[in-house]
């Protein structure tokens, strides 16, 4: 049981020292900045102001979070902000490794971990202390729980909720389990489905109670795109998808990537159907929030 614990532990420590070695430290990017001065807001006792030009999208579980931090002060709170960021992106370096290793074995695993470790995108996006990492290493947990224990119920839907307080597209997550649970025999008790719903209505009312909207964090992204002349709209997603894609992995990564997913599905069919399947729940959900006018952004693809 210690190993256990200490082992992903170790790896992703020395994943962050990696990333520490590579890029330096991070910092604090425009979104965080904002969510760290409304969680001292709400630590105050005080609303926060939502109605800035161009205000970033407000995350519930990243407010939550900066409530937390606001009796650190400004600087205390922007350095444990920091921090987590690259202690994250080491998590995400030990929870690609685990997910390669279950599927594929331990090389494919450290092969994996490598990529996504140095992926440019990537290690930008996580040392900004961006919210994608974060839902990421969520989603990608839930994933691991599910991989080693089929159909696990309560601690998937509980992790991907808390992914669904950071990007929408873990509701699409909770709704797709939901259903297979269903259809693989499995009673859905109110508890569960409590929490497959859980994310939305809790965004819902966390903008209805600080912006007295409950549909302000998709109105508002939606007004940022158009003012920062975003791409948008479904058209766009055949041609923007793997330009995105590319963007992140690189060609060639990307087309051994392809590769590998055929070859898998070929040969290693039931170990490759969940992360498939995962894929296609992830683009699908993708195209929803394109075709609700939210912009095609290369970190939304992580």
């Amino acid at each position: 049981m210690v190993r256990r614990i200490l082992e992903p532990v170790a790896i992703s420590v020395a994943g962050a020292l990696a990333v520490w070695l590579m890029v330096g430290s991070g910092f604090v990017n425009y979104d965080a900045a904002y969510t760290l001065l409304w969680g001292s807001d709400l630590a105050a006792g005080r609303l926060p102001d939502y109605d800035v030009p161009v205000a970033p999208t407000p995350h519930p579980l990243a407010t939550l979070v900066a409530i937390g931090l606001a009796p650190l002060g400004a600087a205390g709170a922007e350095a444990v902000t920091v921090v987590g960021a690259l202690l994250l992106l080491g998590v995400l370096g030990w929870l690609t490794y685990a997910l390669g290793a279950h599927w594929f074995g331990p090389a494919a695993g450290a092969v994996a971990a490598l990529v996504i470790l140095t992926r440019q995108p990537v290690l930008s996006f996580g040392v900004r202390a961006y919210v994608d990492v974060p839902y990421l290493v969520l989603v990608l947990g839930a994933l691991l729980v599910e991989a080693r224990r089929p159909r696990a119920g309560a601690p998937v839907l509980a992790l991907l909720a808390l992914a669904g307080l950071l990007r929408p597209e873990a509701w699409l997550f909770s709704a797709a389990y939901a259903a297979y649970l269903l259809v693989a025999g499995r009673r859905l008790r109110p508890g569960l489905l409590a929490l497959a719903a859980s994310a939305p209505l809790l965004w819902a009312l966390s903008d209805l109670l600080i912006a007295g909207d409950p549909l302000y964090s998709l109105t508002g992204t939606r007004d940022n795109a158009e003012v920062l002349r975003r791409v948008t709209g479904l058209e766009e997603v055949p041609l923007t998808v793997p330009r995105r894609l590319g963007e992140i992995l690189r060609e060639p990564v990307l087309l051994g990537a392809a590769l590998g997913g055929i070859v898998s599905l070929w040969l290693l069919r039931r170990r490759a159907l969940l992360p498939a399947a995962a894929g296609v729940v992830a683009l699908l959900a993708f195209r929803v929030l394109a075709a609700a006018g939210l912009p095609i952004l290369g970190r939304y693809l992580l």
